[in-house]
């Protein structure tokens, strides 16, 4: 059975109800429903949260793409899916690390121009550019192991002046 303070909190929430969105916890559905029907529920609808608020934000998340294609990006004969984290050619899939995929969109993002080491660093890892450090260097050789059919002859995952460009076209 709810207690006072249970009851008292509920109404005030159902005063303000015309102006905010209600979220009602309980610990279990019966003690709930109680306090519901103890107060005037026509003005909002009852759902019951699940039990992971991962769940609530990955069914928006769902909501929200439902009917959109996943965006691919093709990489010679490989399609890069940003989404799924994957590399893929014909039926053979490859997971892409975190850093990976987030070097990979910020080389599509800088296109024909490609992006500087500079702009890799501060927004893949969140450095300072004048750190010295052979992350990028280490990490583009094993995206290119994954992306070239030869790596000492890149013609996917090209070194600019400075920086690296990715040849790529969007499905």
């Amino acid at each position: 059975m709810p207690n006072i303070a249970q009851t008292q909190l509920i109404t005030l929430q159902n005063a303000l109800a015309p102006y905010k969105g209600m979220l009602s916890i309980s610990i279990d559905d019966e003690t709930r429903q109680i306090l519901l029907t103890e107060i005037n529920t026509n003005n909002f609808k009852s759902l019951t949260l699940p039990a992971r608020i991962g769940a609530v934000i990955d069914m928006a998340k769902s909501l929200v793409d439902e009917g959109k294609e996943p965006l691919l990006y093709h990489l010679d004969d490989k399609i890069f899916s940003p989404e799924m984290q994957t590399l893929s050619v014909k039926e053979k899939k490859e997971m892409l690390t975190q850093k990976e995929v987030e070097i990979l969109l910020c080389l599509i993002d800088g296109g024909k121009k490609g992006q500087s080491k500079n702009y890799l660093m501060e927004h893949v890892w969140g450095q300072r550019a004048d750190l010295d450090t052979h992350t990028i260097e280490t990490h583009i050789y094993r995206l290119r192991q994954k992306l070239e059919q030869d790596p000492n002859e890149p013609k996917i995952l090209l070194t600019t002046n400075g920086g690296y460009q990715l040849i790529f076209y969007k499905d």
